[in-house]
């Protein structure tokens, strides 16, 4: 059965299957995994400033996976978590799906055919970057420290793993590959989604089989039944889509209170987030990280056919108080 998450899904069949790719494993039990219906230039242009981000960045989870239209990256805080603004340190796996038809999507240059010579590959890319800020246009990322490189060639059924001299090799800007500027481009990327991930404007929308529900409350939480059901694709494992009040709602077949309707004053519907406070108005808290309570307006759940749809208004939850030990500045 296919899911919403092609790339995941295929990544997660090779990691299965072949036992030279085991040590990604960790990756596809432990990230919750964000689905976008778009190209990453397509995204909104109404995320956060650049300087908001800058000093409120934080990945609604530990790890997680996010899938476009052109690839799937995951992300991980590398010095625990969470870990707010920036600079800081990305874990990071980049699967990549490169079909000829599909191959200059990641990489303008001819000589990816040499790579992509056989009817599909699939690489797994795996390391760390340094994100030093965030900005308008791009983002500042240092060099990263690749530790895998997995290529799986679908037509002959065969895994090749690099070696560390191969690895080095690869990421030359020089060499047919050009695995540099795919890793560049792609953590990129995903660095823009993960930003969008941080608007409080927005609400993260999880949706879950009712299955995978059942198995949750009986097994005490996400981690916990991941643990014990093994492997999931997409189609058997909580789902999470960044929309607006309204897309949200429409998606979980829930009308808008009537006080939305008819544009009465009610309370700013916002996710639950942590603010560094700067401005000078601010006089005795000013360079402390202050919690904002979620809100939202009616019900924030709903049951369609067999999945549950949840309106998550806190990823942080169970954090606050290690958050502000280490809030000010």
């Amino acid at each position: 059965m296919s899911g919403p998450a092609e790339t995941f899904d295929r990544g997660l069949r090779h990691v299965r299957r072949y036992a030279d790719l085991r040590p990604l494993v960790r990756w596809f039990r432990k990230a919750r995994l964000f689905v976008f219906d778009l190209r990453p230039h397509e995204l909104p242009k109404e995320v956060p400033k650049a300087d908001w981000l800058n000093d409120n960045f934080v990945l609604p989870f530990r790890t997680v996976a996010l899938e476009d239209r052109a690839t799937c990256t995951m992300l991980e805080a590398a010095d625990g978590y969470p870990q707010f603004g920036m600079p800081q340190t990305l874990r990071f796996l980049d699967v990549i799906h490169m079909s000829p038809e599909k191959r200059n999507d990641f990489c303008d240059s001819p000589d990816l055919e040499r790579m992509t010579d056989r009817d599909a590959v699939t690489c797994f890319i795996e390391g760390q970057v340094r994100v030093e800020k965030i900005g308008r246009r791009s983002n500042a990322l240092r060099w990263p420290d690749v530790t895998f490189i997995g290529v799986v060639y679908e037509h002959d059924d065969m895994c090749a793993v690099a070696s560390q001299t191969e690895r080095l090799a690869w990421l030359q800007p020089g060499h047919p590959a050009n695995l540099g500027y795919i890793i560049d481009r792609n953590v990129s990327a995903a660095l823009q989604e993960a930003c969008a991930l941080c608007d409080p404007e927005t609400f993260i929308l999880e949706e879950a089989p009712l299955s995978w529900v059942r198995r949750e409350q009986r097994d005490g939480g996400y981690e916990r039944a991941m643990a014990r059901c093994g492997l999931r694709g997409s189609h058997e494992r909580p789902v999470y889509r960044v929309l607006k009040p309204r897309h949200a709602r429409e998606r979980m077949g829930i009308e808008a209170p009537d006080d939305v309707l008819h544009g009465a004053r009610r309370p700013h519907e916002r996710r639950g987030h942590w603010r560094l406070l700067k401005a000078e108005r601010f006089t005795k808290k000013r360079g402390q990280r202050v919690w904002v309570s979620p809100c939202w307006v009616g019900p924030s759940q709903s049951v369609r056919g067999n999945r549950r749809y949840r309106v998550v208004l806190d990823t942080l939850g169970g954090h606050h108080e290690r958050a502000a030990v280490q809030g000010a500045l």
